[in-house]
């Protein structure tokens, strides 16, 4: 007997960056059956690669539904309702990221970032006015695989949360490593200013309130965020370029008034 429910079959490849598995989630949430999620659907997934256990991955369960590796089918095992999902490399999110126009679809877009939030347990946690939340971004492995780490990390990080505290910010240093997915959600939404340097961890404004500022401290011409923000559009997205080199950055003082700036 053939599975009835609707089983999404999809390959991932950086599955522990949240940027990646992004757009991994976008293309999972866009090729369910019109209205499937917003009638509190969820699907049997199966994955179709071999890796290992991840961060993420709750949030697979959370907001999506149950899964399993293709390697734990049962032999002869078939579905009625098999949709094969793009990879997220083939993600419209991905294909925009360097655009600096709007996203064709903002209602899709709010009701993806509306259904993971609501997942979650967090649709009535909204932005706190002031409330900066700043990124510490250290150097880690972004792969179990990997040998080489991933550096990119602000030196003088007290010096810009001093700033803004200052300038009335009430100031949150968070290290989103250390938290879990809901943890980090919580942070993002309640967020006025969500303050980092680029990195995947900045993915998070496809998720923040209405109204709310991602402020990026960019250290190249990478224009992924900026994208998501486009998508979402009731989001703002700020550009910071800063300077330094060698995984060491630094936030100048008048950058640092900059982002004070936009406190409200």
């Amino acid at each position: 007997v053939c599975s009835k429910t609707t089983t999404l079959f999809i390959t991932r490849y950086e599955y522990v960056n949240l940027f990646h598995t992004m757009t991994d989630w976008w293309n999972i949430f866009d090729s369910a059956p019109s209205g499937f999620w917003e009638g509190g659907g969820k699907a049997d997934i199966v994955w179709l690669d071999g890796h290992a256990s991840g961060n993420l991955d709750s949030v697979w369960n959370n907001a999506f539904g149950s899964h399993r590796h293709v390697k734990h089918l049962e032999e002869g095992e078939c579905f009625d309702r098999a949709v094969l999902v793009s990879a997220g490399y083939s993600s419209p999110l991905w294909f925009n990221n360097r655009s600096w126009r709007p996203g064709p679809c903002h209602e899709t877009a709010d009701a993806f970032a509306d259904h993971v939030v609501k997942t979650h347990g967090l649709e009535g946690t909204t932005r706190i006015k002031k409330r900066v939340v700043i990124i510490d971004r250290k150097p880690y492995i972004a792969h179990p695989r990997s040998k080489k780490g991933m550096p990119r990390v602000i030196k003088n990080l007290h010096e810009l949360e001093e700033g803004l505290r200052q300038a009335g910010g009430d100031v949150r240093v968070v290290d989103f490593a250390k938290l879990t997915f809901s943890e980090q959600l919580r942070e993002v939404r309640e967020a006025d200013l969500l303050v980092g340097i680029h990195g995947a961890g900045l993915s998070h404004v496809m998720f923040m309130s209405d109204g709310a500022t991602l402020v990026e401290l960019a250290t190249n011409s990478l224009g992924m965020f900026n994208g998501f923000a486009n998508w979402r559009q009731r989001v703002n997205y700020k550009e910071i370029g800063i300077g330094g080199g060698d995984g060491d950055f630094w936030v100048s003082t008048d950058k640092i008034q900059t982002v004070a700036t936009l406190l409200r």
